[in-house]
């Protein structure tokens, strides 16, 4: 039997060879990492606390902000989305507003329930899910919106509708080839 896909973990040159690890290793310990941070999801998106860089960054930060909400409310008008890695519900609260269902999953109770408080609607299904191993409900969605996660390897493209739309939002200072 073959084993699992291995990743190289990169290393500064000069340093020993990286060390490999299984693939479920390596998503394992990432889930930890974002369950264990949950609480600090929204210091870091609303800059406060150690990641208020002043208020030039925070006025830059929410103009970029406000422009990818009205994006988003454009983009997405109605019908089911899927969100995945849906995270505290920054996203998910603008989501309910105009459509009449929401698939929200994410692989941390934690961020889950903080979505879940801020979110505050019966439009909203919440799943608990490791996105590598989840197999979404029956039938396909209006619309897939997902941010600050990486989409590769999870099977995505046949849960929308062929008529249906992406939204893909993050954190993007360079695009490969442009």
């Amino acid at each position: 039997m073959p084993s699992a896909p291995r990743h190289v973990l990169a290393c500064p040159p000069g340093e020993p060879k990286a060390t490999f690890m299984e693939e479920g290793d390596l998503l394992r310990e990432q889930i930890e990492y974002y369950r264990a941070r949950a609480a600090e999801y929204d210091e870091w998106f609303l800059r406060e606390g150690r990641y208020d860089r002043g208020p030039e960054h925070r006025a830059r930060w929410f103009r970029e902000v406000a422009i990818v909400e009205a994006a988003l409310q454009k983009t997405l008008q109605s019908g089911e989305v899927l969100e995945l890695a849906c995270g505290t519900g920054l996203w998910t609260q603008h989501l309910v507003k105009q459509h009449s269902r929401v698939v929200a999953v994410d692989a941390s109770p934690e961020a889950i329930a903080i979505n879940r408080n801020r979110s505050h609607s019966g439009a909203v299904e919440y799943i608990v899910a490791d996105l590598f191993n989840w197999t979404p409900p029956t039938g396909r969605f209006d619309a897939f919106c997902c941010g600050f996660w990486r989409l590769a390897d999870c099977g995505w493209e046949g849960w929308v509708r062929s008529s249906g739309q992406f939204f893909l939002y993050g954190s993007v200072t360079r695009i490969a080839g442009l």
